[in-house]
């Protein structure tokens, strides 16, 4: 399970899925197959992805504060709820069954695709400061977002850029900002419970960290170079497959 092939297959699944999903989420629902591919049991792979979320998140994070678009105070605050929300979602995965939250997510993500496509101007063009409600509002959402993030792992970010987008009212660019920062909370919350009981296949963690960090960098820096509209069909056909693959499984 840790020769050095399997290390590398492991980095390169790591870099290419995080290059090109990391504005949109949707890496865990390759990266987390892979690794149950390699051998691993479902919760030492949700566990194991989440560790190495620190890369990509923080690779990500970098790339997107260089091009301008991280809104850090709202970041830290949201990343705070989805803290809380992450901690009963760890432990659930360490005592329950996720096969039914896979199928609810599926139904959530075909939600969010006809939303978006019935409203093409979300995310791509900068609204109005939003209500003292409505910002609450998103703040609370991402308690239960951030217990999916460490019971489920795979989507939890395409929940948090539906908010973001929805409910916040930002632009792509702007959501998977705020988003690099959410992940690093659940990053930080999951690798101290999950490490903690052994969850953790450390080698391939390791190896997928690297790739992911190399991969969101790049992939972060080259979005900011395409735009919000050529991100927006992007983040669509990611919610969409990540959709069907849910629901079939």
């Amino acid at each position: 399970m840790t020769d050095g092939f399997t290390l590398f297959v492991t980095f390169a699944v790591g870099f290419v899925a995080t290059f090109v999903f990391v504005t949109t989420g949707g890496v865990g629902m390759i990266t987390i197959p892979a690794l149950i591919f390699l051998g691993l049991s479902p919760q030492a792979a949700i566990a194991t992805d989440i560790f190495a979320l620190f890369g990509g998140r923080l690779g990500g994070l970098l790339g997107l504060l260089r091009g301008g678009k991280v809104d850090v105070a709202l970041g830290l605050r949201l990343g705070l709820a989805t803290a809380v929300g992450a901690v009963f979602g760890a432990y659930a995965l360490l005592s329950l069954s996720a096969g039914v939250a896979k199928q609810v997510l599926a139904c959530l993500l075909l939600i969010l695709l006809v939303l978006l496509l019935a409203r093409p101007k979300v995310g791509v063009e900068s609204a109005a400061p939003v209500s003292a409600r409505r910002a609450w509002l998103g703040t609370l959402l991402f308690v239960p977002i951030g217990f999916w993030s460490t019971l489920v792992g795979a989507g939890f970010l395409n929940l948090g850029g539906a908010v973001l987008l929805l409910v916040l009212r930002k632009t792509f660019l702007e959501t998977a900002g705020v988003l690099t920062i959410v992940g690093l909370a659940v990053a930080v919350i999951g690798s101290a419970i999950f490490g903690s009981h052994d969850a953790i296949v450390w080698p391939l963690g390791i190896a997928m960290l690297a790739g992911k960090s190399a991969g969101a960098y790049l992939g972060a820096r080259y979005a900011v170079k395409l735009g919000e509209r050529v991100v927006r069909w992007l983040f669509i056909a990611v919610v969409l497959v990540a959709a069907l693959r849910l629901y079939l499984g």
